[in-house]
């Protein structure tokens, strides 16, 4: 069974797979487009392509014009100047005295995958708030290492 990170990655891969295989039945690209197109990510096959990175994904919907809906959720979150990709947002998760948890997994360009936790603001102040200002998303009150990228597979810290 595929844990969420590689079930993602599985997605995308195939979107992306899709997107070029669509291109060369519509007669826009041949074979030799195809693999011109993989050169230029410095790849031999799809599932190589690293779409986590802003240039690649900006060459994949700008040069290629290949708009791949599922790259979209990964929205950028920086924090303490490293870049980190954020793999669905955040959930609550439960209560900690009188603020509200909120839950996170993100990716980094290592392809770690961590744990962000954020608190509300006190539970007595969120009246009027809508959820995208519950709380303060850009210091969370901890990131832990759930899982190490370890060339081809994660290495699980919960264990």
């Amino acid at each position: 069974m595929l844990n969420k990170k590689e079930r993602v990655k599985m997605e995308i891969t195939q979107a992306i797979r899709e997107a070029v295989e669509r291109e060369i039945s519509k007669g826009n690209w041949s074979e030799n487009d195809f693999k011109n197109f993989l050169a230029d990510f410095g790849v031999e096959s799809v599932e190589d392509i690293d779409w986590r990175i802003e240039e690649v994904r900006e060459k994949l919907m700008g040069k290629y014009m290949l708009f791949i809906e599922e790259i979209f959720p990964f929205e950028e979150w920086k924090y303490k100047g490293k870049k980190y990709y954020l793999l669905g947002t955040a959930q609550p998760a439960g209560r900690r005295d009188d603020h509200y948890i909120y839950k996170a997994h993100v990716e980094d360009d290592e392809r770690n995958v961590w744990e962000v936790e954020w608190n509300t603001y006190p539970i007595d102040e969120l009246k009027w708030l809508l959820e995208d200002e519950l709380c303060d998303w850009g210091n969370p009150v901890r990131i832990t290492l759930l899982e190490k990228w370890e060339g081809q597979k994660w290495n699980s810290k919960t264990n």
